[in-house]
């Protein structure tokens, strides 16, 4: 089977010849793993199956350099970039008050870079390719508000939520009617409403103000007969059933310490695919590399019986995890097949 092959069949629910797998890791991991391998693409040394592609991140999410550790988005928010960061932290939000008067979102049509999409399907053939949109909802709106007031707001400013959703959403549909017509397999939209332990907001709440944005933005990619794949970090148990009836197909990363994954397999492994799973809170920084193969080794029995399952760590592999850790995970990714 082909990397993509793997991928297609994993998601619709089959078993494979091997679990596929995609290890994904910031500046800091990667760093670690190039000083050991050298300097080559380390996803083709590691044997990842995926792919994603967001044409547009670099021209919103850096869109303006204000000094050498500040930027401003295409949104209007000013970041601060740590040494050692790669995402870095909202210090100006550009919504002051609870209103989109004066304020205008950016122009999709003059930022989407689609003239790279051609070359990088053609270099990644092999592979499951994901169109994706970063920071597609809640996330956009409290760096749009800050994330205290966008709470606040839920409850004190309903309506100004509601029109600031709209705008969000149809900004996204209009990235996502560019991006699906190019051959790729599924399209991916980042979020985070999870915590350690439940949702960041009431799940009436989430059900109000997100539910039937999100359907629109997913009803698109099915019409275009693709895939919806999902980011969330933290526990978001509750409303598992809810993105199952809007069209959800895949969840990933899988937090380990706020999921229960026998719990999961059981009653939504028919219908979803899980993508993540290995820890990158407890067991990839603190384990053992026999505590990464033996971890590893669990969730495959629990998460990959029937497909339906990605091989991979619960968030990027950070600077905190070990090379030893880094290098057991890929070793014994790349031979499942012999070692299980």
């Amino acid at each position: 089977m082909t990397k993509k092959e793997r991928v297609k069949s994993a998601m619709d629910h089959k078993d494979t010849d091997f679990v596929p797998y995609q290890i994904d890791f910031l500046s800091a991991a990667e760093k670690k793993l190039t000083d050991h391998f050298g300097k080559i693409d380390l996803g083709e040394v590691i044997g990842n199956h995926i792919a994603m592609i967001e044409p547009s991140y670099y021209s919103i999410f850096r869109s303006e350099s204000l000094d050498a550790n500040k930027f401003r988005d295409a949104f209007g928010a000013i970041w601060e970039l740590k040494p050692n960061e790669d995402i870095g932290t909202v210090i100006e939000n550009p919504l002051k008050e609870p209103t989109l008067k004066n304020y205008e979102f950016p122009d999709p049509d003059k930022i989407m870079e689609l003239d790279e999409i051609p070359a990088f399907i053609s270099k990644n053939k092999d592979k499951f390719i994901i169109g994706a949109i970063g920071f597609s909802l809640y996330e956009r709106a409290w760096i749009l508000r800050g994330i205290e007031p966008i709470l606040s707001d839920f409850l004190m400013y309903p309506s100004f939520v509601e029109e600031l959703f709209d705008k969000i959403i149809e900004f996204n549909l209009a990235i996502t009617k560019k991006m699906c017509p190019f051959p790729v397999d599924a399209f991916h939209f980042g979020d985070d409403w999870g915590q350690q332990h439940g949702l960041i907001i009431d799940p009436d709440l989430w059900r109000r103000f997100f539910k039937k944005r999100l359907k629109k933005m997913y009803d698109a990619v099915h019409t275009a007969g693709l895939p919806v794949s999902i980011h969330s970090c933290g526990d978001i148990t509750e409303i598992i059933p809810d993105l199952i009836e809007i069209g959800v197909n895949m969840i990933t990363p899988l937090q380990a310490e706020a999921l229960d994954f026998n719990f999961l397999k059981k009653e939504y492994g028919k219908d979803l695919t899980f993508w993540g799973g290995v820890s990158t809170q407890r067991i990839l920084p603190f384990g053992t590399p026999e505590d990464v193969r033996a971890e590893i080794r669990k969730l495959i029995k629990v998460l990959a019986e029937g497909g339906g399952y990605i091989l991979a760590p619960s968030h990027e592999l950070q600077g905190d995890i070990p090379l030893e850790n880094m290098l057991a995970f890929i070793d014994e990714a790349q031979h499942q097949h012999i070692l299980l």
